[in-house]
């Protein structure tokens, strides 16, 4: 695999919500190695994500790791094996894809905006989307199906 394709993994593990690795998989930021800084937020989302040391190693150094030290690092939520790659994947996306795609956007929105600011701000970041929510026929719907015992449609 070339460096650019590991590259690419890594910008893009660092870049979704959510990531899920083959076995297979290797990444690294290895810009370093052709006298370059990392670009489209390398040198920001990876220490943000996986920890200032741990980042500048990698940004230092061009090094490649393995899938094991992206789960480590949080860069990846699970390792599963190359042949079931896709398959877990539409897993996880079924199981987000159940609930109302509003909530999905607010959990989102308020867990991103949040990160890095004060709790409190976080918190009120965290009362504006549920706010936002609240009023929805989305939750309305929600609600009446759970006190129905039901599956929202």
């Amino acid at each position: 695999m070339s460096r650019k394709i590991y590259t690419q993994f890594l910008l893009w593990a660092v870049a979704v919500h959510l990531a899920i690795a083959s076995e297979q998989a290797s990444f690294a930021k290895p810009e370093i190695a052709i006298g370059i800084t990392p670009i489209f937020g390398g040198t920001q989302h990876l220490p943000r994500l996986a920890g200032r040391k741990r980042a500048l190693e990698y940004l230092l150094t061009g090094d490649t790791f393995s899938p094991q030290r992206a789960l480590d690092m949080g860069l990846v939520n699970r390792i599963v094996p190359h042949t079931q790659l896709l398959d877990a994947a539409f897993a996880m996306a079924d199981r987000i894809t159940r609930h109302s795609q509003l909530a999905v956007a607010r959990v989102i929105a308020a867990a991103t905006r949040g990160l890095n600011v004060s709790i409190a701000e976080g918190l009120a970041i965290e009362s504006e989307q549920f706010a936002r929510m609240a009023a929805t026929p989305d939750t309305r719907e929600a609600l009446d199906a759970w006190l129905a015992a039901r599956a929202p449609r």
